[in-house]
């Protein structure tokens, strides 16, 4: 007879337990015969297992449900009152926060825009937003805190590994604010934390296949194939913003080379071009969301601008296309603000430079969680390592 492991069975309990809890998220109050029926196990392990999470308060006993005859099933639910989740995001220019109940409903929100990268600084106001969220509940009641990160990120060990913006590399941010805070710390790559986000609370739920682009000072894809997050075997999966664009070119990129899409097309260069181009008066306080506006009201410059960034977006972004033949496309950013307008001319270029059958049944659409993108995906990151990956809660 071959004995089973105990590491085996403890993974094969947290699995069970992961799926119960993604039903009850994704589908609402269940029956224990109904989690019997769409996980496929005995009515004996449903009923083993959801006790043990009623125990630890995660599950609740809400209502009575329906039957014909015989007596009326319990419904369970997930217990909004189990326990906190922050997730954060680390852009640029900005640090967001938000401060969740276990169901992803957000209490809570913070934001600092930072007026420089310096290591020190960022960190400083780092754990102020954290802190500030904290305040809010019982420390004790928080599960953990998910950050989403620009640049290159090792989800596994929690080092930025390389980030553009703000110089740091190989930096275990992870160590660095569980040391502070004495919570649980889950750090992934942004762009890979709004795929996420999208996924599990976006336009994306029902979708298996899809990309996300993140279009800002920098660019970047998160990819979800076959409803799992893909992060290639260096976490670099997804960094679109350094295609070379153009050869020899003199647009320097933050990844040190020239001529990337990000150099190209990202904001900092597009703002830097509209105030060289047409002088301070063009826009006062310049964004991409006022080219939009302008571009819309028939400014033949702003025209101009959205038709470069969708020329050399749908030229970009046909690699993915023939690569991936995903089903759906989701842009976050400022560039939404361009509507069907901009959306029209950057799925005809998509469709000059991919194959017929890559294009056919491809939809190209402006995110549904918009800037919340990035912080919904880092608590999600929280969320998914309750029982598997770190293991924050104890079964």
């Amino acid at each position: 007879m071959i004995k089973r492991k105990m590491g085996n069975s403890d993974l094969i309990k947290r699995i069970n337990i992961s799926n119960i809890i993604e039903i009850l998220k994704t589908q609402g109050l269940k029956s224990r015969a109904d989690l019997a029926i769409l996980t496929g196990l005995t009515p004996a392990s449903i009923t083993k297992l959801t006790k043990k999470l009623i125990d630890l308060d995660i599950l609740i006993e809400s209502g009575i449900g329906v039957i014909s005859g015989g007596r009326p099933p319990i419904l369970l639910d997930i217990n909004p009152g189990a326990g906190y989740i922050l997730g954060v995001t680390l852009s640029p220019n900005k640090i967001k926060g938000i401060l969740t109940d276990v169901n992803g409903t957000i209490l809570f929100k913070e934001n600092f825009l930072l007026e420089n990268r310096e290591k020190k600084y960022i960190l400083n106001n780092l754990f102020i937003l954290i802190s500030s969220l904290i305040d809010n509940v019982n420390k004790e009641k928080i599960l953990g805190i998910g950050i989403a990160l620009n640049g290159m990120v090792d989800y596994v060990n929690g080092v930025s590994i390389f980030s553009p913006h703000y110089k740091w590399k190989n930096f275990d941010l992870r160590e660095t604010v569980e040391k502070k805070f004495s919570l649980p710390v889950i750090i992934d790559n942004d762009v890979r934390a709004m795929a996420l986000g999208e996924h599990k609370s976006g336009i994306g739920i029902d979708e298996h296949n899809f990309v996300v682009i993140n279009i800002g000072e920098g660019i970047g894809a998160g990819i979800i194939l076959n409803n799992k997050l893909y992060r290639g075997e260096g976490y670099s999966a997804g960094e679109i913003g350094h295609i070379t664009i153009e050869k020899n070119s003199i647009h320097p990129c933050s990844c040190g080379k020239y001529g990337c899409l990000e150099a190209i097309i990202g904001s900092k260069r597009i703002l830097n071009h509209v105030s060289t181009e047409k002088g301070k008066s063009y826009l006062n306080d310049p964004s991409i969301k006022k080219i939009c506006d302008l571009a819309l009201s028939g400014d033949n410059f702003s025209i101009n601008i959205l038709e470069e960034i969708a020329e050399n977006l749908g030229y970009a972004l046909s690699f993915l296309v023939n690569l991936l033949n995903p089903k759906v496309i989701i842009i976050v950013g400022e560039i939404n603000s361009g509507g069907e307008f901009f959306y029209k001319k950057l799925m005809n270029r998509v469709k000059k430079y991919s194959l017929k059958t890559s294009t056919s049944d491809l939809k190209i659409i402006p995110s549904k969680l918009g800037n919340n993108a990035s912080t919904i995906g880092a608590t999600i990151l929280v969320y998914e390592n309750l029982f598997k990956g770190r293991k924050i809660l104890k079964v």
